[in-house]
Formats: C-alpha cells, sequence, structure tokens
C-alpha cells in the first residue's frame, strides 16, 4: 500500500512534476492489477514483478515531486503506535483523498462567488483545482478499470482494497485510541511534516481531525 501511495500522492500532489506522471500513472496501473494478487498468491511472479516496479516508480515520483497528507501523518503516527509504515499508509489513503476531494469540490462550487474562505492558497494558485480533480479522476479510472469513473470512486474502491481485500487494521486497532490530548499531538505533530506540505490543498486542523477519526 505504500507503494501505491508513493505513486498517487506525487500525481496529486501541489507540485507535479511531467517528467514522473507518466511513471506514477503505470505504477497506480500496476499495484491495482496486482496488489491483491501478490497478497493472495506470494508466488505469483508477474503480480510481484508489477509490485517491484510499482514501488520504483513511487519512489521516482516522491523523489522528484512532493508526497501529501498520508505520509504528512505517517511518520508522527509510526511514533505513536510502532505500526508498520505501509499499514499506516493503507489505512489513511482513502480518507485522505475523500478530505481532498471534498474540499477540491467546495471550492470549484464557492468559486463563483467570489468567497473569500475558498480562495485559492498561493502554493496551488498556479494550478487550476479543476487540474487537481482531473488528475484524482485519472487514478479512478485506472483503479476501477471504469471509463466514467470519478475521484469518490476511486476512494471507495481503495477503501474497499484496503478495509475488506488487505484486512489493514484501522488506527484504533493500531493504537490510536481518539482522545483529544492524543488527536492534537498527532495533528501538530502531521502539520509540521515536510510531506504535509506537498499536500494539493492545505488542510485545516479540523480538516486533519477529520481524517484521522474517520480512520480509526
Amino acid at each position: 500500500m505504500d507503494a501505491l501511495t508513493q505513486c498517487i500522492e506525487p500525481y496529486t500532489s501541489c507540485s507535479p512534476v511531467a517528467l514522473v506522471d507518466t511513471l506514477c500513472l503505470d505504477g497506480v496501473r500496476r499495484a491495482a492489477d496486482s496488489l491483491k494478487r501478490a497478497y493472495d498468491h506470494p508466488d505469483d511472479l508477474e503480480a510481484r514483478e508489477n509490485m517491484c516496479l510499482a514501488s520504483l516508480y513511487g519512489g521516482l515520483g516522491l523523489s522528484n515531486a512532493k508526497l501529501g497528507a498520508v505520509h504528512g501523518f505517517a511518520g508522527t503516527l509510526g511514533g505513536i503506535t510502532g505500526a508498520p509504515h505501509g499499514a499506516i499508509c493503507g489505512t489513511l489513503l482513502p480518507f485522505v483523498m475523500r478530505a481532498n476531494v471534498a474540499k477540491l469540490r467546495r471550492m470549484v462550487a464557492s468559486a463563483s462567488a467570489s468567497d473569500p474562505a475558498t480562495v485559492l492558497p498561493s502554493t496551488v494558485a498556479q494550478r487550476a483545482v479543476e487540474d487537481h480533480l482531473a488528475r484524482y479522476t485519472e487514478v479512478a479510472r485506472i483503479v476501477t478499470g471504469r471509463p466514467d469513473a470519478q475521484p469518490e470512486d476511486g476512494v471507495e474502491w481503495i477503501l474497499d482494497l484496503a478495509r475488506n481485500q488487505l484486512r489493514i487494521p484501522s488506527l484504533r486497532k493500531m493504537g490510536v485510541t481518539g482522545e483529544e490530548e492524543q488527536l492534537q499531538q498527532i495533528i501538530q505533530g502531521s502539520a509540521k511534516a515536510s510531506s504535509m506540505k506537498g499536500n494539493c490543498i492545505p488542510l485545516t486542523a479540523e480538516e486533519l481531525k477529520t481524517i484521522i477519526i474517520e480512520a480509526l
């Protein structure tokens, strides 16, 4: 799941790089096709090769572009819980995607009203919000195999993969209690992470809190 996340986050980050966009998308495609196969059948060499390439492409992606909120959270959560990095990423990925897509849609809907609360931050002003949504749409169409899929469909596909097919435990089962003091520790630590600054749009403390609560 870390390999899949490291292909999706650079592609959908606030500073995607054309040089690695194609590699990231090919990594998403290979992981969508092979992650469950490799999990069910470790001796499936084609599936394992695809996952190796997805991991490589994700590494090239993060080295040239940026990551996002999943990895922004992952370091802090790993330190608190001791849970495996890939499991943390797999649990968080659909909820971070959901938060990003929902906020992007709100920004599009509110743009015509010139609401100051929805003015694009300087880190993403150079790129239209529609471009970020288009990137999430492309990810959704790759993972679902549906040419008409929308970003929300991709979120649900990844959530089903992580929770139901790969049976990755929730954050609560990893040791996150959901108590306010711990939530604030997670939010404050994660907000400072360099990866968090690569998220396609800045997320407020309340939005970060919602992601953690949904992933419990």
